[in-house]
């Protein structure tokens, strides 16, 4: 993996941190910077929609579990997953959201506080696309 430290620190009322797209490169093991920004005023779906292409193109599929459906696989597979939480640094008026790679031995947080998340969300796998076409042929 190719640790990184995520570059734009979000400000809930102007943009958007990129945690979850260093999260991303961290794992793909690429730089962070070949993944757009999310823009204030874009949607969350149409960010999403242009990352999952990008990830698929880099030959993985990007797939997340919310928490009971991730502890319930029997297969979760070896390789490091993106956990999605509320971030620490949320406050009553601006509850926002953190991403973090979990090893299975370690946490690597992109942040420079290295606070991680609270309150899980969801955990997300990177399959590669090949693994992910057979193991969900119908």
């Amino acid at each position: 993996m190719l640790k990184q430290t995520q570059k734009i620190i979000g400000d809930n009322d102007k943009f958007h941190g990129d945690c979850w797209i260093t999260c991303i490169a961290i794992i793909l093991k690429v730089d962070r910077e070949i993944f757009p920004l999310w823009e204030k005023e874009e949607s969350w779906d149409k960010y999403y929609d242009t990352i999952e292409q990008m990830v698929y193109d880099l030959g993985y599929t990007y797939v997340w579990y919310k928490p009971n459906e991730f502890m319930k696989l029997t297969d979760r597979g070896t390789n490091p997953i993106i956990v999605v939480g509320k971030s620490p640094r949320s406050t009553e008026k601006d509850s926002f959201n953190h991403a973090v790679v979990w090893t299975g031995n370690e946490i690597i947080d992109p942040h420079p506080d290295n606070t991680g998340v609270l309150d899980i969300q969801s955990f997300d796998r990177l399959i590669p696309n090949e693994e992910w076409y057979n193991t969900n042929k119908q």
